[in-house]
């Protein structure tokens, strides 16, 4: 994804709202969202093939194996867990004093997380 240079230093001077979301969830939702790789699963591994420098041949071959066998929920899973979490959370420690506040969800509905980030931002005024 790319964002014009000026928009993301506003993104990044601006106050965040971390959101919480149980696993099961997560995974679910990326895999609707990104429905097209697991239908292209060549694609898919092409990409996962530039994180063989960070966790080797043996996690590289797990995936490839679960993108073998069409076994999206553990791949994403596995996925979040030992990669994007990860690195989210770095990312985060550099953040943290911009977090505003932390929404704990149990489903991923926009309404309700509209109304939360109200309710949230007036107690705040």
């Amino acid at each position: 994804m790319y964002l014009p240079g000026s928009l993301w230093k506003q993104m990044k001077q601006s106050p965040c709202v971390e959101i919480e979301l149980p696993l099961e969830k997560r995974v679910n939702f990326l895999l609707e969202e990104y429905c097209y790789l697991t239908q292209n699963p060549d694609i898919l591994k092409n990409k996962l093939h530039y994180l063989k420098t960070y966790y080797g041949w043996d996690k590289l071959s797990q995936w490839y194996h679960w993108i073998d066998n069409q076994q999206w929920q553990e791949l994403v899973e596995d996925l979040l867990i030992v990669h994007y979490d990860p690195a989210y959370t770095r990312s985060l420690k550099k953040m943290s004093s911009k977090i505003m506040t932390t929404i704990s969800l149990s489903d991923l509905n926009l309404e309700h997380l509209i109304e939360t980030l109200r309710f949230k931002n007036h107690s705040h005024e």
